[in-house]
C-alpha cells in the first residue's frame, strides 16, 4: 500500500512539474560576445569585402586625381595653401559606426594618410584599417590604401612606389645589414648542416617588408566641424534693388560731405 501511495505522489509531482515547465520555462543562458569578438568580426567583414572588390570589373580609383600618380605634379600642386587636392578630399567624409564607437574619417592629401575623429583615443590599427577599407571603396580611391599586408601582392597600390621616400636606399641598407648578419651566422654554424639552418635563420632575421597606412588622430567627435567656405558676400546674399542702391549712394554722398567739412575746418585752423 505504501508503494502505491509513493507512486501516486510521484505521478502527481511529475504532472505539476510539467505544468510548471510549460508556464514557467527555464531561461536558457545566452552567449554574449565580447567587444573583442565583435571587433574582429567587423574587421573580417570589411577585409573580405575589400579583397573581393579586386575581382570585380568596377574601377575603384575613378576619384583619384592624376597628380597623385606623378610625383613632380603632386609636389607642385600640394605646396599651394588652397590646392584642390586637399580641399576636395577634406569634403569627402565617412561617418562610420564601429564596435568601438563612431569614427569620422577623411583622406589627408598632404600627409597621405587617413585623418579621423573619435571619442576613443587608442583605437587598434586593425579597426582603423577596416574603416579605411570602407572609405576607399565608398569614395572610389582604393589606391590610397597602402597596407600591402592586406592587399593582394599583385594588386598593391602603385602609389607606394611613387611616394615612398627613397625605398631603394633603405633596401640597400637592409641588404648590407643582412649580409653582415648572415656572415656571422655562417661562421657560427659551420658544425651544422649548413643550407637548411641558414635558410631558417634567414627567414627569422629577414621578415617580409610591408607598408602600412598612416592614421592621423584629430581629436574627439565634438571637435569636428563641417567645412564652410569663407563668404565674401554681404548679408543680403546678392539681393539688390533700386531702393537699396539709392540708400547706398546717399550714404556715400553724406560721407563725402562730412569729409569735405572736416577738411575746410582743418584748413581754417591752419590759416588762423
Amino acid at each position: 500500500m505504501d508503494i502505491n501511495i509513493r507512486k501516486l505522489y510521484f505521478i502527481i509531482y511529475l504532472f505539476f512539474y510539467k505544468i510548471y515547465i510549460i508556464f514557467f520555462p527555464i531561461a536558457k543562458l545566452t552567449y554574449v560576445p565580447s567587444i573583442l569578438d565583435v571587433t574582429n568580426e567587423y574587421i573580417e567583414t570589411r577585409k573580405r569585402n575589400f579583397i573581393e572588390s579586386f575581382d570585380k570589373t568596377i574601377d575603384y580609383n575613378t576619384n583619384i586625381e592624376e597628380e597623385f600618380y606623378n610625383k613632380d605634379k603632386y609636389k607642385n600642386t600640394i605646396i599651394h595653401p588652397l590646392n584642390t587636392l586637399e580641399t576636395n578630399w577634406k569634403k569627402r567624409i565617412l561617418f562610420e559606426n564601429t564596435p568601438r564607437g563612431n569614427i569620422i574619417m577623411y583622406y589627408d592629401a598632404y600627409k597621405q594618410g587617413f585623418a579621423y575623429y573619435s571619442d576613443s583615443y587608442n583605437l587598434p590599427y586593425g579597426l582603423l584599417n577596416a574603416v579605411a577599407m570602407k572609405y576607399v571603396m565608398t569614395y572610389f580611391c582604393r589606391d590610397f590604401f597602402m597596407d600591402d599586408g592586406v592587399t593582394p601582392i599583385e594588386k598593391a597600390s602603385p602609389l607606394i612606389k611613387i611616394h615612398m621616400d627613397e625605398p631603394e636606399k633603405k633596401n640597400d641598407v637592409k641588404k648590407n645589414h643582412m649580409k653582415k648578419t648572415l656572415n656571422k651566422i655562417n661562421t657560427l654554424s659551420q658544425n651544422f648542416s649548413a643550407q637548411k639552418n641558414q635558410q631558417k635563420m634567414k627567414q627569422i632575421i629577414e621578415p617580409p617588408i610591408t607598408n602600412t597606412n598612416r592614421f592621423i588622430y584629430l581629436g574627439k567627435i565634438i571637435n569636428f566641424k563641417f567645412l564652410q567656405s569663407e563668404s565674401k558676400h554681404n548679408l543680403l546674399n546678392g539681393f539688390g534693388s533700386n531702393l537699396l542702391d539709392n540708400l547706398s549712394g546717399e550714404t556715400k554722398l553724406q560721407k563725402k560731405v562730412m569729409d569735405y567739412k572736416e577738411y575746410k575746418n582743418l584748413r581754417n585752423n591752419i590759416k588762423s
